[in-house]
């Protein structure tokens, strides 16, 4: 009986954090939807149980893993490559996702050099703009979401802050600054300008970091 209602109690706690997977999931959808395609969502798109059931499911794992669900479900949309209209609830619990979440996650806690971070995400994207001429030009590769980098890459690389980016990267990025000291602390020596662009839009950090050395 004991054990019976803690479960219970467990699931009532997952209550709020499902909804707001759900909510989160709505939002990018609609966001990161093709504008030719781009459309409102109809109110009870993905309230029936199955679409519920997911989204619990993502906010147990969240829990379990100890991970924050606006930054997972974020990721997620970043680490999915099909379009984005076709996104389903069932995408975030794929297993690829989840592991390419973890694998971010593993080298935030090892504190893993920035400069090296920053050093993979160029490589990859000279790799895309390597493609034939007119296919591939940075701003497209970084506003992509079927591109593999981290919001922060997006919206700091550019030489100058690109709105478009902004808009949709913005938010993410911040959150993933927020949570690593080491990399906020490099971003502000090698991108001054557009920390502080993300910092006038999206909130300061409230912090005084000493800049890298």
């Amino acid at each position: 009986m004991a054990a019976a209602t803690a479960e219970s109690s467990k699931r009532d706690d997952l209550v709020g954090p499902a909804q707001r997977v759900g909510e989160l999931f709505c939002q990018l959808k609609q966001e990161r939807a093709s504008p030719t395609k781009r459309r409102p969502l109809r109110r009870n798109r993905y309230e029936d149980e199955k679409s519920r059931r997911q989204f619990y499911e993502v906010a147990r794992m969240c829990q379990q893993q100890g991970w924050d669900i606006e930054l997972y479900v974020r990721a997620a949309f970043d680490t999915i490559r099909k379009n984005h209209n076709y996104v389903d609830p069932k995408d975030l619990l794929r297993p690829q996702v989840s592991g390419a979440y973890a694998v971010q996650e593993v080298s935030r806690s090892l504190d893993i050099d920035p400069r090296v971070r920053l050093e993979q995400q160029i490589r990859e994207l000279l790799i895309f703009l390597k493609l034939p001429a007119g296919l591939c030009t940075e701003h497209a590769v970084l506003f992509s979401p079927l591109t593999p980098f981290d919001p922060w890459f997006r919206v700091l690389y550019p030489e100058q802050p690109d709105e478009t980016i902004l808009d949709i990267y913005g938010e993410a990025a911040r959150q993933e600054l927020a949570q690593d000291k080491l990399l906020r602390r490099f971003a502000r020596t090698r991108f001054p300008r557009g920390v502080a662009e993300l910092e006038r839009r999206f909130g300061s950090f409230g912090d005084n970091l000493e800049v890298a050395k």
